[in-house]
């Protein structure tokens, strides 16, 4: 068994610290993703994102869905074309879209 490469998913935990470095400073949005049944709270500035495990409360989009699913959506600019049957989104579609579009897929910002 090889150790997981920079673009594959090892846990939703892992990807929520590689988010904060992959972060484009473009969103203000209060945000709940909970990956398999653990809730992380991502509060999005002009100047940063503060990224945590817990409940966020009254989130303008929470996602709901499987860690892997979850994490694909952030890891591939076409996964964020069509969420997967597996994901759940409250919130309206433009929260989810500006979600999803402030954080780069790779460390290498594109």
């Amino acid at each position: 068994m090889h150790a997981p490469g920079r673009s594959e998913y090892r846990s939703f935990a892992f990807l929520a610290v590689a988010l904060r470095r992959r972060y484009r400073r473009n969103a203000t949005l209060r945000a709940e993703v909970v990956a398999d049944g653990v809730p992380y709270r991502l509060t999005l500035t002009p100047s940063r994102a503060e990224i945590a495990r817990g409940d966020m409360p009254s989130p303008d989009v929470r996602l709901i869905g499987s860690g892997a699913s979850l994490a694909r959506l952030f890891l591939s600019e076409g996964a964020k074309r069509r969420l997967p049957a597996d994901v759940l989104a409250e919130g309206s579609a433009a929260s989810v879209r500006a979600l999803l579009n402030s954080f780069a897929p790779s460390d290498e910002g594109g």
